[in-house]
């Protein structure tokens, strides 16, 4: 994998003995469906230019139409177009979540090097929040971008 910039990012390096991370990396592959989660750092150098990572605005968009989401098999979808498999997250080496949300990474509207979680929940109904994030080394989720205009 490489980052916007056409250098290669780094796969974290887990050590199954001493059963911990040696180093975390950019990005972890999980033995579930080849899943790649990115740390934030990681996120940040995917980005190219004339794209970001989306804002807790921009997710607050989706969450106003979020009562649209429906679940259907490992996803959530709305009428409007927007399509999350849910995935969970990682929190190394553990995945959580898996089948039950989707967990993306977005920034604070003012600091865009604060780290935030957009996650939708499939319990009895669909339903969308953001929260913060503490240690932004040590998750990692899924990335959307969004393009400036």
């Amino acid at each position: 994998l490489v980052g916007a910039d056409g250098n290669p990012l780094k796969e974290g390096v887990y050590d199954n003995d001493k059963q911990e991370f040696l180093d975390f990396g950019d990005y972890i592959i999980t033995q579930i469906d080849n899943t790649i989660y990115y740390t934030f750092p990681g996120a940040l150098k995917l980005v190219p230019k004339g794209w970001r990572i989306p804002t807790t605005e921009d997710f607050e968009k989706i969450m106003k139409y979020g009562k649209h989401l429906i679940s259907k098999d490992n996803k959530c979808t709305d009428k409007y177009g927007f399509d999350a498999k849910l995935l969970g997250f990682s929190r190394r080496p553990f995945v959580n979540g898996f089948d039950s949300c989707a967990s993306f990474w977005c920034v604070d509207d003012k600091n865009p090097q604060k780290a935030k979680c957009f996650m939708i929940t499939k319990k009895d109904k669909p339903y969308c929040k953001i929260s913060d994030v503490k240690d932004k080394h040590y998750i990692g989720m899924s990335v959307r971008l969004c393009k400036d205009l």
